[in-house]
């Protein structure tokens, strides 16, 4: 069977390429071919397909193309098994904005074999049940600490060890220069980018970063994959660039937030029947 849809995508049309993306499953020799013979909209397709499979040059060959793709860039962003060494590629070629997106974006989240499903929905649905937290007093004493020097990276270390996590936001937000607002929502298992960011953002270590990333509450264990991606964003910012990017995160946030509180406080228009 692969091997007809292999001889198919070397003889027919794009459109039939791009049927043969949506299946569940690909496996890398027929992304192989499916690249090989398709065009841009079958580069794309095949980013977005999660069930797609693809060997180390075939990554390559989407990193190439993604450099003058701004959607191929952020579909490729997300994609949960990119290798660090082309993700670090990815972040090197992209411009700006484009990183920015999806450093910044939710993604799907990674789940270790040996984890059921029960413990996955019950993350994801602690996750979403989180109550509001007030902020006021580990932002105070945040700021006595900054005022005296001792908001050093050891401290934040500590904060994150101890599951102390009003105070590693208050503390990222500080250092990061942004809201806690747009910090928060960078602890959930999805905006693992976006802390990787922020951390950067806020000149603390990857041994700190780490420790931040491992000790968040209610979050599945990141995979090896996952940690060797967050690796790749880590060491491929300048802190000038998480600076900016994490700034860009975070006016998109904060502008969700408002649009969404909009939405919730606007009562619905009546619609007036006709006589």
């Amino acid at each position: 069977m692969e091997k007809d849809l292999i001889e198919i995508a070397g003889s027919r049309g794009q459109q039939h390429l791009l049927a043969i993306c949506d299946r569940k499953v690909l496996s890398e020799a027929l992304t192989d071919a499916l690249m090989r013979f398709g065009d841009v909209n079958v580069s794309n397709a095949l980013a977005r397909n999660t069930g797609a499979r693809f060997s180390e040059c075939g990554y390559a060959t989407l990193v190439g193309r993604a450099e003058r793709d701004e959607d191929l860039a952020e579909e490729l962003g997300l994609r949960l098994d990119i290798p660090g060494s082309l993700l670090r590629e990815l972040i090197d070629k992209v411009a700006d904005v484009v990183r920015a997106r999806f450093l910044t974006a939710s993604r799907p989240v990674a789940r270790k074999k040996t984890q059921g499903s029960a413990a996955t929905a019950a993350a994801v649905q602690s996750s979403a049940a989180r109550k509001a937290i007030d902020y006021t007093q580990a932002q105070s004493e945040v700021v006595a600490l900054n005022r005296t020097g001792k908001l050093n990276d050891s401290i934040v270390n500590r904060f994150a060890v101890r599951g102390e996590y009003t105070h590693v936001v208050a503390a990222l937000a500080l250092k990061a220069d942004v809201k806690v607002e747009a910090i928060e929502p960078l602890l959930e298992p999805d905006r693992v980018y976006g802390l990787i960011v922020a951390c950067k953002a806020a000149r603390l270590s990857w041994s700190t970063t780490t420790m931040i990333v491992r000790n968040r509450p209610d979050c599945p264990p990141s995979t090896d994959r996952e940690l060797e991606q967050c690796v790749a964003v880590f060491e491929s910012l300048l802190l000038s660039v998480a600076q900016w990017t994490i700034r860009f995160g975070s006016d998109r946030i904060l502008g969700k937030k408002k649009n969404e509180a909009v939405a919730v406080s606007t009562p619905a228009k009546k619609v007036s029947q006709p006589a």
